[in-house]
């Protein structure tokens, strides 16, 4: 089992943009990634991501710290369950705030084997949503400037304390 806690916050996009989006170097660090080029929600892609942030006004921003009770040895089930959980409630907010979109937390595991890797479209394009990492922002930074929530990575044999996800709305 494992415990979960909520962190919110609210930014203009163009003051986001300015001090937390580098589309150059979060791209590069993209490349690293197994899912690069392996995923229709990740990098590289055919438009400058900088166009989806220009198109919004506001974001509004959540992270989930996912923290495990005692005696849980593994969190990764828990991550993927919250995150599903985020996917579901930011798409409700998707349909009642007109001409906003969701930024996942993450890369997107929906199919698991994405077509991509076949050079074929998007199986489930009503699920597509890029995550913030993936149109250029620190994530990193965001949630521990914005949402009080520092960022913890698992190391050689050490499992960080918690783990987080941080997703978003973007509005017009």
């Amino acid at each position: 089992m494992y415990q979960m806690d909520r962190y919110r916050a609210e930014i203009d996009v163009a003051d986001y943009v300015r001090s937390f989006v580098d589309v150059p170097r979060f791209l590069e660090c993209c490349r690293v990634c197994p899912n690069y080029e392996t995923r229709w929600t990740c990098p590289p892609y055919s438009f400058d991501p900088l166009t989806v942030w220009n198109a919004y006004r506001r974001l509004r921003l959540i992270g989930c710290k996912i923290t495990p009770t005692e005696g849980e040895t593994d969190l990764i089930p828990a991550l993927m369950q919250v995150k599903e959980e985020l996917f579901r409630e930011l798409s409700r907010l998707e349909q009642e705030v007109p001409g906003s979109i969701l930024l996942s937390a993450g890369s997107c595991d929906f199919c698991g084997a994405c077509a991509r890797v076949r050079g074929e479209a998007c199986v489930h394009p009503e699920r597509l949503r890029y995550s913030l990492e993936s149109l250029g922002a620190n994530v990193s930074k965001t949630a521990e400037e914005l949402l009080g929530l520092p960022l913890q990575w698992y190391a050689e044999g050490k499992r960080p304390d918690y783990l987080a996800l941080v997703c978003g709305l973007l509005e017009k």
